[in-house]
């Protein structure tokens, strides 16, 4: 009876593991190289927003910004010098400037991001100098810094969710504050992503089944 009762205790263990290595689960940035979204369910290309207009929809998602709607005289597809679209990304895409300014991208019908990317660029020559934050019900579930000098995508998962991204573009590296000159392009979310359980919670998890096999063992 005794061990059954610490049988059944090492599974209760297991599985609030598993549930924690889930529910904890922390933001994964990609950058570069591989991708952050394994099946595409929403897309965005700026093509149709030829007045900059904010909020912007496509595809399912909201795209807004919080600087100015003057783009600097560039006209809606943004001036020539921006960094992060040439070559490798033409057309149309949405840019702002001004004191903290991000473009936020969040889902139409409110429902949460699982991985998304997106083409990051800047209103400042090369280098970009790029930060985002993540949010869940207005908490910051995440944030980071990246320097690039050429056109790179941007990948962020979770799989515990998050309903808003935010993308500044600052002058100078490791900025989280200041004159920012955010543009993306070429977004795309949907599901699969990067995001695994942590270490620790791998490695507890791990004692957790070499114990209980040990139980089953001695029982034989």
């Amino acid at each position: 009876m005794k061990t059954k009762q610490i049988s059944r205790a090492l599974l209760t263990s297991i599985a609030l593991l598993v549930f924690a290595s889930g529910a904890g689960a922390s933001v994964v940035q990609t950058f570069g190289s591989g991708s952050a979204v394994s099946t595409i369910t929403n897309s965005a290309d700026f093509e149709l927003n030829t007045t900059l207009s904010t909020p912007y929809s496509e595809g399912g998602m909201v795209f807004a910004y919080n600087g100015s709607t003057n783009n600097n005289s560039c006209g809606y597809a943004g001036c020539t010098y921006h960094s992060g679209f040439f070559p490798g990304f033409s057309g149309n895409y949405m840019y702002s400037v001004g004191s903290d300014t991000f473009i936020s991208i969040r889902m139409g019908n409110g429902s949460d991001f699982s991985a998304i990317e997106f083409a990051a660029g800047s209103g400042y020559p090369a280098p970009i100098y790029g930060y985002w934050e993540t949010y869940n019900n207005s908490v910051l579930t995440g944030s980071g810094n990246f320097t690039t000098t050429g056109v790179d995508v941007l990948g962020l998962a979770d799989s515990a969710g998050f309903d808003e991204v935010r993308y500044f573009a600052f002058s100078s590296s490791n900025q989280q504050t200041g004159y920012s000159a955010p543009a993306i392009d070429t977004v795309r979310a949907g599901s699969g992503g990067n995001s695994v359980p942590e270490p620790a919670s791998l490695a507890l998890l791990g004692i957790g089944l070499a114990g209980l096999g040990a139980l089953r063992r001695r029982k034989v």
